[in-house]
This record gives structure tokens, C-alpha cells and sequence, in this order.
């Protein structure tokens, strides 16, 4: 329940880089860069403890983050689930939270200010594609299990929710950027300076990773993530969408074009702007192990010890009522 004591804690497994082997991890790393060495390996209670001298490092107060397990789940329920961690974070009850999580739907989801009738509806009730709302703002998303998303959610005025907001975005993308190269790719981050050069034409104003922003990840010049803040008075929620293999027909077909040449124009810009994990690795990306790879760059890059954790009871319970209050509710969804 909340406001109960946490047990005992347990440490995340991540992978040491030195010795190959799954471990307890803490690290420090100030860049994403960080030269760290494998130095002592501890018995202790018949666990196995990894110590990790670093040669560069953020001095910065002690960081517990709680790793919720990766899950497929039906979309309603992971926008409720994000939304009740960040509720419960902003009171303090939960503390800062990462989870990767996919979809076992399809689904499109609208910005919280989008109008529904940019849609194509009908062709989403056709192919059986869900239509929800988000509480942030942009264009619609589409979703199905080819992507995986990735939310970080802190506490306003913990020092991994800094009130500047690139700051915010700096700290979230090289967290991840570190995590992608675990994984074997190397990604550019985006300045802003380069953001505004890759700017889209008009006509792709409505379309999913269309627009590049400062601090996402480009992979041979394409876009390979997207990335936003969700900014309430007493928390922030940091998130990346990130593709297996981006489904550029759904995409495209979801929206409403004017003509079909509109429609072939925003294609063949996509195609060419948007790339995703399998095409930058040569092989699709298993979650989990992205997960272990966030687990350990968190760890790494925030000074901070990363534990396995579940969702509390409260949290379990708000979710449960954002579901039949907001995310399966027609007046959400379309209340624009």
C-alpha cells in the first residue's frame, strides 16, 4: 500500500562491459562515453557484487531508480500505467521510475489537443487499429509491437528533472544514447542547429516522425527515435518511442490526404527521413536486452542504483481507473 516501508531492495542485472557477465550494477559516468574498469568482484550474503572504478564521474547524492519489467499490454493500459507512476511519483510515493514497454495492439494515439478528425477513422476501425489519446501534445502516433517505448519519470526538482528543459533532455538521450551503443549502434544526437536544417515541408506537419528534435538520434543521417517531456507541477515524464521496423503504411494510411499525390509525396519523405533499430543493427533488437542496456546506462550516466521493482498497489489501482475513467472512454479519445 502506499506510504508502506519498501523491503528489501534488489539490484537490476545489468552486464559488466569488462567481464561479460550479468551483475548487481552501480556506476558513474559524467558523459556517454565513460572509461570504467571492472575492478573487484565481493561475495556478499551469496551475492555477487561487481565494484566499478570509473576515471571520470558525476559527484552527485546517492540515486535509487526502480526498473518496472518490461510488458505487452493493450494500449489503454499503458498509457494508464505511465500516468498513474507519474501521479504517484509527483507525491512522492513512488520514487524515480524507468520501464520499456510495447503494445499487444495496434494503436494510434492522438496528441492531447489533436482534433480526431484528422484521422483517417474509418480505415482505422477496418484494420482493427485502436484509437486512444495521450496527455501530451504533437501529432498521432501508431503503435504495435514492432515499437517500444521508454519512460523515465522523476519527481519535479530531483536533479534528473531540471527546470531547463534541454538540460531535461540532455540528461534523458544520453541515457539512451549509451543504451543504443550496448546494443551495438552508434547514433548522432541531434543539436539544435542540425534540428533546424532538417526541418520537412509543410505538407508533413501531420505526420508520425516527420520532425526532428533537438536531442533525438539520427543513424546514417535518418531519424531513429522520438522523444518528449511531459511536464506537471510536481513530476516529469521523459519518453522514447523507438521502432523494430518502421511501419511506414500505417503510418501513411492513417492519415487524411487531400489527394492522392499528397499522399505519395508524404511517403516517399518519410521513406527517406525515418529509419529504425534493425536497419541500424542489421538485426531486430531483443527488449529485454535493451532493457538490461537502459538499466546500465541509467546506472552509468546518473550515478545511480537501478532495482528490479513493481508497480505499487496504489499505482495498480489508479491505473485500473484511468482505464474505465480515460483511456477506454470515447469521451477522451474523441473529445476533439
Amino acid at each position: 500500500m502506499p506510504g508502506e516501508s519498501p523491503g528489501p531492495k534488489k539490484r537490476a542485472l545489468a552486464q559488466c562491459p569488462e567481464r561479460g557477465e550479468d551483475t548487481p550494477t552501480r556506476g558513474r559516468c559524467q558523459a556517454v562515453t565513460p572509461r570504467m574498469i571492472c575492478h573487484n568482484q565481493l561475495q556478499r550474503g551469496g551475492e555477487t557484487t561487481v565494484e566499478w572504478e570509473h576515471h571520470t564521474g558525476m559527484q552527485t547524492a546517492d540515486t535509487t531508480i526502480r526498473l518496472i519489467d518490461l510488458s505487452f499490454a493493450d494500449g489503454a493500459r499503458q498509457l494508464a500505467i505511465s500516468e498513474a507512476i507519474m501521479r504517484s511519483t509527483g507525491r512522492g510515493e513512488s520514487p524515480p521510475t524507468i520501464r520499456l514497454y510495447s503494445w499487444s495492439e495496434p494503436v494510434v494515439i492522438l496528441g492531447v489537443g489533436q482534433p480526431a478528425s484528422d484521422l483517417n477513422l474509418d480505415l482505422c476501425r477496418e484494420r482493427g487499429y485502436r484509437v486512444l489519446r495521450r496527455i501530451g501534445g504533437g501529432t498521432a502516433v501508431y503503435h504495435d509491437a514492432e515499437e517500444v517505448s521508454i519512460d523515465m519519470i522523476v519527481p519535479a526538482g530531483h536533479r534528473l528533472g531540471p527546470t531547463d528543459v534541454h538540460r531535461g533532455y540532455d540528461l534523458f538521450s544520453q541515457m539512451l544514447s549509451l543504451a543504443l551503443r550496448q546494443q551495438g549502434i552508434e547514433a548522432e544526437t541531434v543539436t539544435v542547429e542540425k534540428a533546424r536544417a532538417m526541418s520537412l515541408d509543410e505538407s508533413m506537419r501531420p505526420v508520425c516522425f516527420a520532425s526532428i528534435s533537438p536531442f533525438e538520434f539520427l543513424h546514417d543521417g535518418r531519424k531513429l527515435d522520438g522523444i518528449c517531456q511531459i511536464r506537471r507541477k510536481d513530476a516529469i515524464a521523459y519518453q522514447a518511442a523507438i521502432y523494430n521496423r518502421f511501419p511506414i503504411d500505417p503510418i501513411i494510411d492513417v492519415i487524411i490526404h487531400e489527394t492522392d499525390g499528397l499522399r505519395e509525396h508524404r511517403r516517399s519523405q518519410l521513406e527517406r527521413f525515418a529509419t529504425d533499430l534493425a536497419t541500424a543493427k542489421g538485426e531486430t533488437v531483443d527488449y529485454r536486452e535493451l532493457q538490461r542496456s537502459v538499466a546500465n546506462a541509467a546506472s552509468e550516466c546518473f550515478d545511480a542504483t537501478v532495482t528490479l521493482g513493481e508497480l505499487t498497489s496504489y499505482e495498480l489501482e489508479e491505473t485500473e481507473q484511468l482505464i474505465s475513467e480515460k483511456y477506454a472512454s470515447d469521451d477522451w479519445t474523441y473529445r476533439r
